[in-house]
């Protein structure tokens, strides 16, 4: 049986390059360019999320921090999600959030993750209201 191709496979810079500020977050010090590849072999630029933006990390409920760390392996698709968030924020995407959560829950699964581990990641930004800080 052939292997079955991801939905969607999410590419970025690897490292992410990104440097730490105040209040555990980390700010971006060159644009990070975010590719999308489709399960039909496609593949087109998603967005460019620009130099100096700044992150907060994966977000985790408490219970899990041992587990799923803040700047763990999920850290480029929590920046993709803050930057989406920030878009929404400022009208130039439309709502619902949820949308955006569920994207990042795609991403996560699609990217190897296991159901389990991105469900606690999405359930973790379920939680959040998309203003939070």
């Amino acid at each position: 049986m052939p292997a079955r191709r991801p939905l969607i496979v999410l590419e970025f810079p690897d490292p992410i390059p990104d440097e730490p500020v105040e209040g555990d977050r980390a700010r971006l010090t060159d644009d990070v360019e975010v590719w999308i590849e489709l399960w039909t072999g496609a593949r087109f630029l998603l967005t460019v999320i620009p130099a100096g933006f700044v992150y907060d990390g994966v977000s985790r409920p408490g219970i899990f921090a041992w587990w799923i760390k803040r700047w763990g392996p999920e850290k480029a698709m929590a920046l993709l999600h803050d930057w989406l968030l920030y878009l929404l924020r400022i009208g130039a995407i439309g709502k619902p959030k949820f949308l955006i959560d569920l994207f990042l829950l795609l991403a996560l699964v699609s990217g190897g993750r296991s159901f389990f581990r991105a469900t606690v990641i999405f359930l973790a930004v379920r939680t959040r209201p998309a203003n939070s800080d």
